[in-house]
């Protein structure tokens, strides 16, 4: 028995890598989803559901300061604001400054560095990029990211939300991750694009840091089930 657990055993672990890199990530997803029990609808071909999710987008507010509440403000409430039916978003990431009071008093709050605020639901389309809404989930940084880097938390919270959003909608995170200006060159309709999110996000660094986290959240899961 011991021969078996000291040899065998790690063999069948490293098949179970192998077997991870071969069948994709997309299949490791569904597993996953599977495995936490979510009611989450079966991801269908396009051919087969032209509102699936294939897509998520990360935005930049352009501002100071802000969190999921003064976007709803800026994006639903009346003039001098835009009207919008609802959020151009589904997440909010904050900066450490929610409001214009603690910008201007540079009263930085860690609380409010990195937090995620949902402000409008999944089943929802937003309206965050031009003729690119339909099957795409969106999220937004606050900041300015043509002048400064985002925070250490807010890119964390951002893997980790892309990482979770990947997972669930079964997306290969270099594929499907784009900028607001990226989506706007690839939709081609626009005949120009925005630097969205900002020159400095590093946009393929992002998409690999998600790959990279979902190997490591889905690699030691399968190891640990197949060593058991």
């Amino acid at each position: 028995m011991n021969w078996v657990k000291h040899n065998i055993r790690p063999l069948l672990a490293s098949a179970a890598v192998l077997f991870v890199v071969l069948i994709g990530l997309d299949k490791v997803a569904q597993w996953m989803r599977e495995q936490i029990h979510e009611d989450i609808p079966e991801l269908a071909g396009p051919w087969q559901d032209p509102d699936a999710i294939r897509y998520i987008i990360v935005h930049h507010s352009v501002s100071d300061w802000g969190n999921g509440a003064a976007v709803v403000e800026w994006h639903t409430g009346p003039p001098p604001h835009k009207g919008w039916d609802r959020p151009g978003y589904h997440a909010v990431i904050g900066n450490g400054y929610a409001t214009d009071k603690a910008w201007k008093k540079r009263a930085y709050d860690i609380a409010a560095d990195g937090k995620v605020d949902f402000i409008v639901s999944e089943d929802l389309r937003v309206n965050g990029v031009r003729f690119g809404n339909r099957n795409s989930m969106q999220v937004s940084l606050i900041g300015n990211f043509d002048v400064k880097d985002p925070t250490e938390k807010q890119m964390a919270a951002l893997i980790d939300l892309l990482s979770r959003w990947c997972i669930k909608y079964a997306l290969d995170p270099r594929k499907a991750i784009y900028g607001h200006g990226e989506m706007q060159r690839k939709i081609g309709r626009e005949g120009y694009s925005k630097t969205c999110p900002g020159t400095h996000v590093d946009m393929d660094a992002l998409r690999q840091a998600v790959y990279d986290k979902m190997v490591e959240q889905v690699v030691p899961e399968w190891k640990r089930r197949v060593s058991h």
